[in-house]
C-alpha cells in the first residue's frame, strides 16, 4: 500500500480536526461537519441523518481525537474522489439562477471565490422534508378536490 495515503500526525483545535498526511498534505475537517456526520447520529442501514440540522449545537468543540486504524485511509479516498473531475458538476451560476437539490442526496461546494473582483451574493433556504412531504399531500388532496368538484 502507498504511504501516502496513511496519517503522519493527528490533531485538533476547538473547531477542528486536523490530519497531517505522509506527503505533507493537511486535511482539515470542522467541528460542525465532524458533528453533522457522526456515524452515531445516522441510520447505519442507509446513512440518513436522524437529526435534523437545526438541532445540532451551533458551535461544537472538540477535545481530543484518536486514531483508529483504517478509518482514515478511507477518509482519504473519499477526499481524493471528491476532488476527482470525473465526478463533479460544475456550474457557473447567473444573476437570478436558482439551484435546488436535498442536502441528504448531493454532496455539494462551492469553488475559491474573490470578493475583491465583484459581488457574490448566496442565499439558503432550508426545509424539513415533513413540511415539503405535507404541503404536497395537502396540494394534491385540492388539486383532486377540484377536480371533482
Amino acid at each position: 500500500m502507498n504511504n501516502t495515503h496513511l496519517p503522519k500526525r493527528v490533531s485538533t483545535t476547538p473547531r477542528a480536526l486536523l490530519i497531517e498526511w505522509q506527503d505533507g498534505h493537511v486535511s482539515e475537517f470542522s467541528s460542525i461537519w465532524l458533528r453533522d456526520n457522526s456515524p452515531a447520529g445516522r441510520d447505519p442501514a442507509n446513512g440518513q441523518r436522524l437529526v435534523d440540522i437545526v438541532e445540532l449545537p451551533p458551535d461544537p468543540r472538540i477535545e481530543s481525537a484518536t486514531l483508529r486504524p483504517g478509518t482514515v485511509l478511507v477518509q482519504r479516498v473519499f477526499a481524493e474522489l471528491l476532488r476527482d473531475s470525473r465526478y463533479q458538476l460544475r456550474l457557473r451560476l447567473r444573476k437570478g439562477d436558482l439551484v435546488a437539490f436535498d442536502n441528504r442526496r448531493i454532496l455539494h461546494g462551492r469553488t475559491a471565490f474573490s470578493s475583491a473582483r465583484s459581488l457574490r451574493h448566496l442565499q439558503g433556504c432550508y426545509l424539513t422534508r415533513d413540511s415539503v412531504y405535507s404541503e404536497a399531500a395537502m396540494l394534491h388532496r385540492k388539486l383532486a378536490d377540484e377536480r371533482h368538484a
